[in-house]
């Protein structure tokens, strides 16, 4: 198909403007940039944003539907991305019977995501294919319930050994035709499976793992391809390499910060996991503060720190952080100033933030148009849209494309 006469070609314009238009609204980030540069164009956005409270923030920051009754100022920003990043939701098949409780060793959520993949797979994919390729299966909970719902066997291909031994096993206890390839995908071959017979599925599959399932069916010429991407920003270089003739075209380069932004969204975290988020948050940004004081300048990074770290009294945090980072604390600085300060910079970024939160979804669907576009260059005919609700998974948006 000639990607110039695609509808998604269009789109893939107009969000590409947008995005090219605004670049100094969505890249700088306060956690890192304050005040945002974006602060004295936009004063009356500025004045409501830093006037919001951290917990009122955070609610705002996951629910941009009801920003512009509380900033009314953030109304054109609303709307305007959400008029370029609103897909539709895709319909399963509705003969489709599931069990509504997941299958052993399969988590209730995870199930859920499964399950609702599986109804629009059903529902697009074309007759005659013969093997389901799950891409990244993992210990292949997807390929066991495609096969299990038709006439097709699957196939996972996974790196880890551990994992596919254990989904043979769950295979043979279940009675399903599914075998697996313990393979690198970013490396292996795959002329034998990637045939025109095959449709390749890949729930999740980070970064550059889906990119490659991809230019393997495009190269092998699958009959049926269905992505539902996940952490774009898994790349190997600093920017993003674009696929399509478009993307190639555009001004618009984006870096790993970026794409980063388009799977920041935590809409199944706990608000225990949240708020532990946040105090983590707030103890780095303070710890950057107590740092600079003592001259030392800011921690880049201090590796990884264990989960209960973030649980201890700020004073103690601060010592072990600092033995971790190799750095020197200020003689008699105080804790209780210093984390405040710290909780007040979280407040004033988090609240700046939800701008830049707002282009979230246009930049994915940039990422998903350049995508769609690209197999539709190579004789595919593309379909983007949710496959389920963002309280399944933030990452509810699939592209399926069949050969034409």
């Amino acid at each position: 198909m000639n990607g110039r006469s695609s509808p998604h070609q269009s789109r893939f314009e107009r969000v590409d403007d947008w995005l090219t238009r605004t670049t100094g609204l969505w890249r700088p980030r306060p956690f890192v940039q304050l005040p945002a540069p974006w602060e004295d164009d936009l004063p009356e956005l500025s004045a409501g944003l830093r006037a919001l409270e951290l917990e009122e923030a955070c609610f705002l920051e996951e629910n941009p539907s009801v920003l512009a009754r509380r900033v009314p100022a953030a109304a054109p920003l609303v709307e305007r991305n959400r008029g370029l990043s609103d897909w539709p939701s895709l319909e399963g098949s509705p003969g489709l019977e599931l069990p509504k409780h997941p299958p052993r060793f399969v988590p209730q959520r995870k199930w859920r995501q499964i399950s609702a993949f599986v109804r629009v797979l059903q529902g697009q994919a074309p007759s005659g294919v013969e093997t389901w390729v799950d891409w990244c299966a993992g210990k292949g909970h997807l390929g066991r319930t495609l096969a299990s719902v038709s006439r097709a066997r699957a196939l996972g291909v996974e790196k880890r050994r551990r994992l596919c031994d254990s989904g043979r096993e769950l295979a043979e206890r279940e009675g399903v035709p599914m075998d697996f390839r313990c393979a690198d995908v970013l490396t292996g071959s795959f002329d034998d499976v990637l045939g025109p017979s095959a449709a390749a599925v890949a729930l999740h599959a980070c970064g550059e793992l889906h990119v490659a399932l991809m230019r393997s069916v495009v190269a092998r010429r699958a009959r049926f391809v269905a992505v539902a991407p996940c952490c774009y920003q898994r790349i190997g270089g600093a920017y993003y390499e674009p696929l399509s003739r478009a993307a190639k075209e555009s001004r618009l380069r984006l870096h790993r910060h970026d794409l980063r932004l388009a799977c920041l969204q935590e809409v199944v975290a706990g608000q225990g996991e949240r708020r532990l988020r946040k105090r983590a948050e707030a103890y780095r940004l303070s710890f950057e503060l107590l740092t600079r004081e003592a001259g030392d300048g800011p921690v880049e990074s201090f590796g990884r720190l264990p989960r209960s770290f973030f649980r201890l009294p700020f004073s103690l945090f601060a010592a072990r952080a600092a033995e971790q980072a190799g750095v020197r604390l200020p003689h008699g600085w105080d804790a209780e100033a210093v984390e405040r300060a710290g909780w007040e910079r979280l407040r004033v970024a988090t609240s700046l933030g939800i701008v830049r939160g707002l282009f979230r979804r246009a930049i994915e669907s940039w990422l998903l148009l350049d995508r769609a576009l690209f197999l539709e260059e190579h004789g595919y005919r593309a379909h983007v849209g949710a496959f389920c609700e963002k309280s399944v998974t933030p990452r509810n948006l699939m592209l399926s494309a069949t050969l034409i």
